[in-house]
């Protein structure tokens, strides 16, 4: 009868200890080098009716990104979240 290994997986199938130091060099340049949006799906929220009245809140009102966000919501059935509305008028 054939001894049962103690382990579970199969020592040829592990990475080398300079394969795995170079999948994850290679891991955290992709990272690094690539922007935090283009991970993200691209909005297919029309914002253009609202741009002059969202610049004015932002400007003149003084309202937080939230307050505008919560005034799209509310008054114009627009569902945005706060995050795109920020990425779409950095201030």
């Amino acid at each position: 009868m054939q001894q049962r290994s103690r382990h579970l997986y199969d020592q040829s199938s592990l990475l080398s200890a300079p394969e795995f130091v170079y999948g994850f060099v290679v891991l955290v340049l992709f990272i690094l080098l690539h922007p935090r949006d283009a991970f993200e799906m691209p909005s297919s929220i029309d914002l253009e009716p609202f741009r002059v009245e969202i610049e004015r809140r932002l400007l003149s009102s003084d309202q937080s990104m939230s307050q505008i966000v919560k005034w799209l919501t509310d008054d114009h059935s627009v569902e945005i979240t706060q995050r795109t509305l920020e990425q779409r008028y950095k201030t």
